[in-house]
């Protein structure tokens, strides 16, 4: 835990999705309640978005997600 692979993995994820592919939003979606998985997108500059309810089932119980966006014009200005 907390090697930073993530943190790698969602590095990467931005050059194959915005320098590779030309995508214009890359949308990251984590548990509502995981601030460890949160913490990632913020880190990258998404911008936070909404909460969208019981999107997993997770446990045997349905979680919420918190939704995080970047856009293409916001990643190349960094």
């Amino acid at each position: 835990m907390g090697k930073g692979i993530m943190c790698e993995v969602v590095k990467q994820l931005l050059i194959l999705g915005f320098d590779v592919h030309q995508f214009t939003k890359i949308e990251i979606r984590c548990a509502e309640a995981n601030k460890k998985s949160r913490a990632i997108p913020e880190r990258f500059s998404f911008v936070y978005q909404a909460i969208q309810e019981d999107s997993e089932w997770l446990y045997s119980t349905y979680v919420n997600h918190a939704i995080y966006t970047l856009l293409a014009s916001e990643y190349h200005r960094q």
